[in-house]
């Protein structure tokens, strides 16, 4: 065979190879970014446990096997996990776009949505509990986008309007979300009183809707 044949040959193999190579580093190096999130719960308030799974995109489903069950959904895989996510690529904040909670007990059960502007910024909160919707707007929000002031109002069921929301976080190993409310038109607004929302380091719920929970388990989740 002609010696320039040759050559070719050999130049021709390795390239693949040094490609080959290349390929298998990147591929081994790439990064990602996870979140870690309970597979098993449990509302020591009200004594029900529950076993959630995620369904790969945007559901995140809890059910004690019978009449409770707790469905989270969001627009992304990439919404679901950059929530609570490590290594932190955007500033963790609430981001689901419904939560709903159907239970046996109707004081317990809540149909939750959630609006955001262009910019990841919450601005309203809608829920449905027990016959009563209660809508909170938010036109206030920090550096890191969470919201921080707004107003709420009773919709149906019983009166207020105008009442003052004002929003603080504590960041660290926990993340809690305290909203205060003042103020407002109608005899029922001293009762409109958002409930302390807190999360440990993962994102897993400490204290929701007036509910104690415990994290027993947990999977992680990355994209």
């Amino acid at each position: 065979m002609n010696k320039s044949w040759i050559i070719l040959i050999i130049l021709i193999v390795s390239c693949a190879k040094t490609s080959d190579s290349t390929s298998a580093t990147t591929s081994g190096t790439s990064t990602q970014t996870c979140r870690t999130y309970a597979t098993n719960a449990t509302d020591t308030t009200n004594t029900i446990t529950y076993a959630c799974t995620f369904n790969g995109s945007t559901t995140l489903t809890c059910t004690n096997g019978g009449s409770e069950t707790m469905t989270f959904t969001y627009s992304n895989l990439q919404t679901f996990v950059n929530e609570y996510a490590s290594p932190v690529t955007v500033f963790n904040k609430i981001s689901p776009s419904t939560i709903v909670i159907n239970s046996a007990t109707p004081s317990l059960a809540n149909n939750m949505s959630f609006s955001y502007n262009g910019s990841g910024q919450l601005t309203n909160i809608t829920s449905t509990s027990n016959g009563i919707t209660i809508s909170q707007t938010y036109t206030s929000w920090d550096s890191n986008n969470r919201s921080t002031a707004g107003t709420a109002q009773f919709t149906a069921g019983a009166t207020c309007t105008g009442r003052v929301l004002t929003v603080t976080y504590v960041d660290g190993t926990t993340r809690t979300r305290t909203t205060n409310a003042s103020g407002g038109v109608g005899a029922n607004c001293s009762s409109l009183n958002p409930p302390l929302t807190q999360v440990d380091a993962n994102g897993d719920l400490i204290q929701f809707l007036g509910r104690n929970i415990t994290t027993n388990a947990t999977a992680t989740q990355c994209y």
